[in-house]
């Protein structure tokens, strides 16, 4: 009897399940709905439809957003709960950033996670901040509770991990750091916080030496109360004359409001600089926002900034170097301890100031000398120096001669930073041109493939270029599958400047007989090409490439 109880038992067991998944099948539902209770759309769970948030690709699947929007505030649970998991970077679901999106979507409908999200802000990354910003002007009253909260935490926030200083997640000196972040992102929809920001500004805090996750107080109360402006500059102004030690902080926030408060903050950044109870770490901060904050008074900041360069430690210096760099020519009158500074001994100084020194003075010949030789040093050196020289644009030129040599150097590293390099300046000349057809058939694909992309920039109005790239590229020892977008590129400037192809019409070299014509067909389909078959027994004698029908015509480059 027991055994034909179990028997039964276990035939209707098997039936119900057939039944339950006949019906799931039928009804087009996940079979997670028969035992959850998560919202539903459509027969399928909220999990569901996260799971299909995202199509192959990144794009979002349009019919999942339509059932998220239709679930609502009623999936913020399952949000939650992915938004508090680790995220995956490799294959398969990326799962608190989809939650973000998701946060995105639904906007101010989500507030009922916001003291959720506030409970776990920082924990996992920054994607409750990011969610909490997503939902906007509903969650401020409750962050800007809980940023006052924070400052009864006067704690010593960190200590020594394994391999650095970490920090408590759970610390006030954290958690405050993530809301002052979280508000700042928001802007003025946080307007609602400033009397809390104002409170946390004038508040002393201790002042820890790790400044890991520091945020600026002072810097995200004039983010956010830009629009007041009569509540937000009194207080900065009040914040600046206090302890000498949070001046950098408070002229960070100055920099922001450009030069539309320079009346209020133009005199007190000038006093503050060299005052002499000012450090060095806020000096320069300071220099910073004279440079924004007093751009249309240089004859006022620049004599202060010379003296704050002389006055500060050396491996400050390059900073206010690059604060004077900013007035240009208005700033000449820095041109002598800048060149000074050019031939020291600290390295970044040296750069900073070379490269100062030629945009307030882009006629000194001096200037540029100790990058261009730094370029004949080790890789340490170089590269800097072939950024700095790239960051001058045209005032780079005198340098150009020396960045054309990296392009055959043996470190494909300095090849790539030359030709960005190059391009930063405007260089088009028929040496560059060559250099770079040269480099189409480099084995490193980084340079192989910069060099391409330059060359079709450069030949959608350069007949040099357009030809350089037929003859090294297309007809060059590239790859198949270099060839093939090579002569693409080729057909579709053809197309937009048929005068480039026409110019090639008169070629003697066979396998550039075959590139014309088969670019000719791609632009004109079903027309004669009109171009001149070569003699055989020219083709392996004459390797030097294009001939033009009339030599008489100089070929025409841009300089």
């Amino acid at each position: 009897m027991n055994r034909r109880l179990a028997f039964l038992l276990s035939v209707g067991a098997i039936l119900v399940m057939n039944a339950a998944l006949y019906w799931a099948q039928q009804s087009e539902r996940d079979w997670r709905t028969l035992f959850s209770s998560q919202p539903v759309f459509e027969g399928k769970t909220t999990t569901y439809w996260l799971e299909q948030w995202q199509l192959q690709g990144g794009q979002r699947n349009v019919g999942a957003k339509t059932a998220i929007r239709a679930i609502g505030a009623k999936g913020i649970p399952v949000l939650i709960q992915w938004i508090r998991r680790s995220p995956n970077f490799g294959y398969g679901l990326n799962y608190p950033i989809i939650a973000d999106q998701v946060f995105e979507e639904l906007g101010p409908e989500a507030a009922p996670a916001i003291p959720e999200l506030i409970k776990i802000i920082g924990q996992n990354r920054d994607y409750a901040e990011t969610a909490l910003v997503s939902i906007g002007k509903p969650a401020v009253p409750l962050l800007a509770e809980r940023l006052v909260q924070t400052l009864a935490d006067t704690n010593y926030p960190f200590y020594k991990g394994i391999r650095r200083m970490e920090v408590r997640k759970t610390s006030g000196y954290y958690v405050r750091n993530c809301i002052l972040n979280t508000l700042e992102q928001m802007g003025t929809n946080a307007e609602a916080a400033l009397p809390a920001l104002i409170t946390v500004v004038s508040t002393p805090l201790p002042d820890f030496r790790f400044y890991i996750y520091r945020h600026n107080p002072s810097k995200t109360l004039a983010m956010v109360g830009r629009n007041h402006p009569e509540t937000v500059v009194p207080v900065l102004l009040r914040t600046f004359a206090g302890p000498p030690a949070g001046r950098g902080q408070v002229a960070q926030a100055m920099m922001t409001w450009d030069t539309n408060q320079a009346v209020a903050f133009l005199p007190v950044l000038l006093r503050g600089i060299n005052d002499g109870t000012t450090d060095d770490e806020n000096r320069i901060a300071i220099a910073e926002a004279l440079a924004t904050v007093g751009r249309k008074q240089p004859e006022a900041v620049v004599p202060e900034l010379i003296r704050a360069f002389t006055n500060s430690a050396v491996s400050y210096r390059s900073r206010i170097a690059h604060s004077l760099a900013e007035f240009g020519p208005a700033a000449r009158s820095a041109l002598p301890v800048l060149l000074a500074a050019s031939h020291g001994q600290d390295l970044n100084l040296r750069r900073e100031a070379a490269v100062a020194a030629k945009i307030v003075a882009p006629d000194n010949s001096e200037a540029l000398v100790p990058l261009i030789k730094e370029i004949n040093y080790t890789e340490d050196y170089r590269q800097p120096a072939i950024y700095a020289l790239g960051q001058l644009g045209t005032n780079a030129l005198p340098a150009v001669p020396a960045l054309l040599k990296c392009l055959d150097h043996p470190h494909t590293q300095t090849r790539v930073d030359a030709i960005r390099a190059l391009n930063d300046i405007g260089v088009s000349s028929d040496e560059y041109i060559s250099t770079l057809g040269d480099n189409l058939a480099c084995t490193n694909r980084t340079v192989a493939e910069l060099a391409d992309e330059t060359l079709v920039n450069l030949a959608g109005h350069c007949q040099w270029a357009y030809v350089t790239l037929l003859k090294k590229g297309m007809c060059g020892p590239v790859s198949r599958e270099d060839h093939s977008r090579i002569k693409e590129q080729l057909v579709t400037i053809a197309r937009a400047n048929p005068d480039f192809l026409r110019f090639c019409m008169g070629v003697t070299n066979a396998n550039e007989y075959y590139a014309v014509t088969t670019i000719f067909q791609e632009v004109y389909p079903g027309e004669p090409s009109g171009v001149r078959q070569p003699e055989p027994m020219k083709t392996n004698a004459d390797q030097s490439g294009l001939r033009y029908p009339n030599s008489a015509t100089p070929v025409l480059r841009l300089q």
